[in-house]
């Protein structure tokens, strides 16, 4: 190793050993007259923060680069991704918050930096944005780039780790001559934050794609042969790190609630990917009882062939920048299933096929999934543009970036706009319409049953999403899961009044502390709905919605559980009131596009429901026939169903069709 390329030693490290472990050479010191720049690396590992490192160094073969790692990087790939640059080892910058070796960290780089007189400095991911922008300050000011992979605050993260990263953004805005950010949603929230438009570039990572295919099925056989999965099953793929930030530990549950979901199917889960949760995840997969389902291949060098074989791929990150998979399954056709995440939006916008779930929802992922298992794509084409991933014009857009910067020009013209989707569909979507229709009726009218059948028939001609919005024997969350089984057993089957009334009287207060704990969860759980139905209806998917939200019957009919207690003397349960209120007041301002009311008499609701109370059947069929939809863009149809389910069926299809396809008529009244 050079005299130039410096280790810097801490008490805990033994010299000798850490110069064992940090085998690589580094090159020579720089050429006279090349201006230096300086890298500032938290943890080098395989991740898209450390693509954008390589994608500068590339694009920018002129200048010397030095970089500057901390003591948890992987040494070996160092060695292996940056041969031309000049690496220096930094033990005490770490990820984790610590006072002593946060300071021992800025005092070295402030060290480093008014030594090295660099050109500029550039900073990767947070702890290194934070601790190498203020070591710049310190050092005499050169000029300082941000490279933006993620966001380090929000969703994800601690209300702490928000609030400070946060406060600290806003300060070291000031001294930050340029952003250069992987996506248009990540810009869009640090310019939420402050960040002036003009100071951002959004440049993408120039990601290895995966190579063009002949056929999907060639590309399945080839990687089944390869790595021994079983071909006739479905194929979830998951690529990435195995760590606590991509909520690895939800895919056994997710494989799980998929399988009990789709019997026929019987969905096969490939991870690509290794990580220090790997033990974990293994043991977890054994004792859900998943071995014969799941195969964990660890780190793939070249995963092309997995997104091309795969049927869908998931992620279930808690924070990302514009993640580079779901950029990789888009350029084979593949959909993703993904959670809210900056840069999963700007996908879908560009054309991606896809599915948004809210963070940490795994029930909802697994739901998302079925309808890309039941009707697999075949085409293997890329379904968004896929020009600004490429390397040559990334190496440009850098170049630009640097010259105007070193220059002194300042920074360039922020380049926030989005490339436009591309406007050719999928084959089988090329006449879809997105909407939301809800069924709507008292008990007896048939709705579940009619709900199941719609989305049976309708669902083999376009993409169908089922939502279950009421609290009975329908799908719920794992959070009301547990508290339907208690409720079942403590108050008896649905419609057994004088068994409730039994535990009324004799438990009031624990009753009314129940019922609190499971109002809340569905108003939880509906909020959840409700964000899927309106993402899938903007993708041009048939929502069909068993049941709504409403906010004008507060008590019953899916209305709020707690309005009672808005006027409480209680503070707190006023707190509860206005929070579990949310969700309905988001359904009242979001109403679904067509809503299908189902009228039944009151004989025929007795006769289908003989085990439930006759007023109370009376009462909930007047209140469903007075709610108002005034905001359904589409209507509300008023359907007989007294009459047999053949009929009731035709009716509803026929409304359907005639709504989405004016030119189809409607069915008589």
């Amino acid at each position: 190793m050079s005299a130039e390329a410096t280790i810097s030693l801490t008490d805990e490290l033994d010299g000798a050993d850490l110069r064992n472990r940090f085998r690589f050479v580094a090159v020579d010191g720089g050429s006279a007259g090349r201006p230096r720049i300086l890298h500032i690396c938290t943890r080098f590992s395989r991740g898209g923060s450390e693509q954008r490192l390589r994608d500068i160094v590339a694009a920018l073969p002129d200048h010397d680069h030095h970089v500057v790692v901390g003591g948890e990087s992987d040494l070996d790939l160092v060695e292996q991704q940056l041969p031309k640059a000049e690496v220096h080892l930094e033990p005490h910058l770490r990820r984790a918050l610590g006072p002593r070796h946060d300071l021992a960290a800025l005092a070295s780089l402030i060290r480093r930096i008014r030594d090295g007189k660099y050109a500029a400095v550039v900073t990767h991911q947070s702890k290194a944005g934070v601790l190498g922008r203020l070591a710049a300050r310190a050092a005499g000011r050169p000029p300082l780039v941000h490279s933006l992979s993620m966001v380090n605050f929000g969703p994800g993260y601690s209300r702490l780790e928000s609030c400070l990263f946060r406060a600290v953004e806003r300060l070291l805005e000031r001294w930050t001559s340029a952003y250069v950010v992987v996506g248009a949603d990540l810009a869009r929230r640090f310019q939420r934050l402050g960040v002036p438009a003009e100071k951002m570039a959004v440049i993408r990572s120039a990601v290895r794609l995966p190579g063009a295919a002949a056929s999907r099925s060639e590309a399945r056989s080839r990687v089944a042969e390869t790595f021994g999965l079983p071909a006739e099953r479905p194929w979830i793929l998951y690529v990435g790190s195995l760590d606590e930030r991509k909520n690895v530990l939800g895919l056994p549950i997710l494989l799980q609630q998929t399988l009990q979901l789709s019997v026929r199917l019987k969905p096969f889960l490939v991870v690509a990917g290794s990580g220090h949760l790997e033990r974990q995840f293994r043991s977890l997969v054994g004792q859900i009882g998943l071995d014969d389902d799941c195969k964990l291949l660890g780190y793939v060098n070249d995963p092309g062939d997995l997104f091309v074989a795969s049927d869908a791929l998931v992620l279930l990150s808690q924070a990302e920048g514009l993640p580079q998979v779901l950029v990789q399954a888009a350029a084979v056709g593949t959909p993703f299933v993904a959670t809210a995440v900056d840069g999963a939006d700007e996908l879908l916008e560009l054309g991606a096929s896809g599915s948004i779930v809210d963070e940490r929802d795994v029930v909802g992922a697994a739901r998302a999934l079925l309808p890309y298992l039941r009707w697999p794509t075949e085409s293997c084409e890329p379904t968004i543009d896929l020009s600004s991933w490429d390397g040559d014009r990334v190496s440009a857009e850098y170049e630009s970036v640097f010259r105007s910067i070193l220059t002194g020009g300042g920074p360039p013209a922020a380049s926030n706009d989005v490339p436009a989707a591309d406007p050719r569909p999928a084959a089988r979507d090329q006449h879809r319409h997105g909407a939301v229709v809800a069924l709507i009726g008292s008990d007896g009218s048939g709705k579940s049953t009619l709900t199941r059948a719609l989305v049976e028939t309708l669902g083999t001609e376009t993409e169908v999403l089922h939502l279950y919005f009421g609290s009975g024997d329908g799908p719920s969350s794992l959070v009301r899961w547990p508290l339907k089984r208690v409720q079942r057993a403590v108050f008896g089957a649905k419609g057994t009044t004088p068994r409730k009334e039994a535990v009324h009287r004799r438990a009031p207060r624990t009753v009314r502390a129940s019922r609190s704990v499971w109002a809340l969860a569905l108003a939880s759980e509906k909020q959840t709905k409700l964000r899927r139905a309106r993402r899938a209806s903007k993708r041009g998917v048939l929502v069909i919605c068993d049941r709504y939200p409403q906010a004008q019957v507060p008590g019953s009919t899916d209305g709020p559980l707690l309005d009672g207690w808005a006027t409480s003397q209680s503070r707190w349960r006023r707190t509860l009131a206005k929070w579990e209120a949310r969700p309905y007041a988001l359904a009242h301002r979001a109403q679904p596009d067509l809503v299908l009311r189902l009228r039944v008499d009151q004989p025929t609701a007795e006769r289908r429901r003989p085990d439930h109370d006759g007023d109370e059947l009376l009462q909930r069929r007047r209140l469903v026939e007075e709610l108002h939809f005034d905001s359904a863009s589409l209507g509300v149809v008023e359907i007989d169903a007294n009459r047999s389910f053949a009929d009731v069926l035709d009716d509803a299809r026929a409304s359907i069709e005639s709504h989405l396809h004016p030119s189809v008529p409607a069915a008589a009244p």
